[in-house]
């Protein structure tokens, strides 16, 4: 590690005046560790860069590397140090005009500000540059009570959840005893096998039969109900699986799954999860990878 070096000889600060404060500073640097340990006290920084979350660091790290593949901007919502202290950063890291950039010459998301000031037009400029834009949020905020960035955080939340919510019907689930009778079946009527594999999680054989904006996932079970209501699910089809799935943590819907889960089907994979609605039938929200 490379150390840091301070020469005083220009200064008028001697080394005589500096041990004065030695006393204090050592009473001061006692209490700071002494607080290190409760969670309600925020000195975590005093253990960085060997003591720290490492679950957590790979979740930034996830996270970052997600929103680097999906986004063409990074709004960053924040107020004071909370805004500065992340421009300062990246700023020191990169240059004061780095986003006048291109993409290619960036190789990384535009970065922009908001939530550090009440002004509505900011707001407006700033939503009307994004557009159509794919555009990921990050909040910084200790107690996320701060006026100006709790409000820009609605506004952009908003905007989040209706451009990737739910975007329309993926599939209906369909459990059968006989996964070649049905497909037969279903191809009888029209219906084309767009995709057939195996479930190893499941142990099941899987096949995926559509006919123009309709498609059923059949999955050999041998749990076909054999009467009314065969159908086991209905699955919605979404932009952003980790967005929709805090949402629905949040509302307190009832999740049946392991949190979200994910099945090597289709070119790249998918990610779902299920809930259980009001009368017991199962919703599944998945994206395709």
């Amino acid at each position: 590690m490379a150390e840091i070096k301070l020469d005083f000889k220009n200064s008028g600060v001697t080394q005589k005046s500096i041990m004065e404060y030695k006393a204090q500073v050592e009473i001061i640097h006692k209490d700071l560790h002494r607080r290190a340990n409760d969670e309600k006290d925020f000195v975590g920084w005093l253990d960085l860069p060997t003591n720290y979350d490492k679950d957590e660091f790979e979740r930034i790290k996830k996270a970052a590397k997600k929103i680097k593949k999906e986004s063409d901007i990074l709004v960053v919502i924040g107020i004071g140090g909370s805004y500065l202290g992340a421009r300062a950063v990246i700023e020191a890291l990169t240059s004061s005009f780095n986003n006048m950039l291109s993409a290619k010459q960036r190789k990384y998301p535009q970065i922009l500000y908001v939530g550090n000031n009440l002004s509505p037009n900011y707001i407006n400029e700033l939503i009307e540059y994004i557009g159509d834009k794919d555009f990921s949020v990050n909040v910084i905020s200790k107690s996320g009570t701060t006026t100006e960035p709790a409000i820009a955080f609605r506004v952009f939340r908003e905007i989040l959840e209706n451009k990737y919510g739910i975007v329309g019907v993926a599939h209906v689930g369909l459990p059968t005893n006989d996964l070649q009778k049905t497909v037969e079946f279903y191809k009888g009527l029209g219906f084309e096998v767009i995709m057939q594999t195996y479930n190893e999680k499941a142990g099941e054989k899987v096949a995926f039969l559509q006919i123009k904006n309709y498609c059923i996932e059949t999955f050999e079970n041998g749990q076909a109900a054999m009467s009314d209501g065969a159908y086991q699910h209905v699955a919605l089809d979404v932009e952003d699986i980790e967005s929709i799935y805090q949402k629905i943590c949040n509302e307190k819907y009832t999740v049946i799954t392991d949190g979200i889960e994910e099945l090597p089907f289709w070119e790249n994979g998918v990610k779902f999860f299920m809930i259980k609605g009001p009368n017991e039938e199962r919703i599944e929200f998945c994206q395709k990878l």
